[in-house]
């Protein structure tokens, strides 16, 4: 059902009585209407989705003590509200009323840890982790891990934020995302976290059909032309020149390409001192 559908079953007067967080009319509209719905449950689902939409969060508390199911619906509001952190204070009421798991899983969004993260909510991840959001868990787009989300988009304190509540480094294809982005200042700061500066990206790319993706934070930043991350790699980070990608190239094969004379410069004084 789409939200013009679901207006229509609720009815204008309801929806915004709920729009302007008025609990007392909306618990007497519905139970004027309850007793000639088809399905109840499904009206009062209908209702705490359209709650959550817009943050009702005294209609929110009033679906849930008339026993109303978190559905996948209210989910999707949540998630669809989940940019800026607008949809933070309906989660937190969910939550904190045990009527949601903090690591119920959204189809292709992932956790609503990995919308916070990758948004840079601090505030909201906070809240996730500290109530029980495993940072391992669930991946974003089926295969992302949100430290990986995370390192692409440079956050470097909430990067720090989820290693604390025991997110994995190694196999999470951050340090690769983050030289795909030309994040330098995460690559650093993941290679002093121990992070494998050699490290092939993500899973997915590593499955079958997707081996052209594979590669190390090194190659995906000169394939993207990042070549100040690329020169932090080779001259600092350590990178293997001699390790080659999805596509059987090394590093150095990718800056002549590329044409990336300083690079390649760097890389000819790194193998002259061995």
């Amino acid at each position: 059902m789409n939200a013009e559908e679901r207006k229509a079953e609720l009815g204008e007067d309801l929806v915004e009585a709920c729009h302007q967080n008025q609990r007392q009319t909306v618990e007497i509209l519905v139970d004027q209407r309850l007793g000639s719905a088809s399905d109840p449950q499904k009206f009062l689902s209908y209702l705490l989705t359209e709650a959550v939409g817009c943050n009702a969060l005294d209609v929110v508390a009033f679906c849930l003590e008339r026993g109303t199911t978190v559905t996948i619906p209210v989910m999707a509001q949540i998630a669809g509200g989940s940019s800026a952190g607008y949809s933070f204070p309906s989660h937190r009421a969910l939550v904190e009323a045990k009527a949601v798991d903090i690591n119920h899983y959204i189809p292709w969004f992932g956790d609503v840890l990995g919308l916070a993260a990758q948004d840079n909510n601090l505030e909201w991840a906070r809240f996730c982790l500290e109530h029980g959001a495993d940072p391992n868990m669930n991946k974003i787009d089926e295969y992302k891990h949100v430290l990986a989300a995370v390192a692409e988009e440079g956050h470097v304190q909430m990067a720090e934020l989820l290693l604390q509540y025991g997110a994995k480094l190694e196999g999470s294809g951050a340090i690769a995302a983050a030289g795909e982005t030309g994040r330098k200042e995460m690559v650093r700061f993941l290679l002093e976290k121990g992070a494998s500066v050699n490290e092939l990206s993500v899973e997915f790319e590593q499955e079958e059909g997707h081996e052209e993706e594979v590669g190390s934070a090194l190659h995906k930043a000169i394939r993207n032309g990042h070549v100040e991350t690329a020169l932090f790699l080779v001259c600092e980070g350590g990178s293997d020149l001699e390790l080659k990608d999805g596509h059987g190239m090394t590093a150095k094969a990718l800056a002549e390409k590329g044409r990336y004379t300083e690079l390649l410069e760097r890389m000819r004084r790194r193998e002259v001192r061995g």
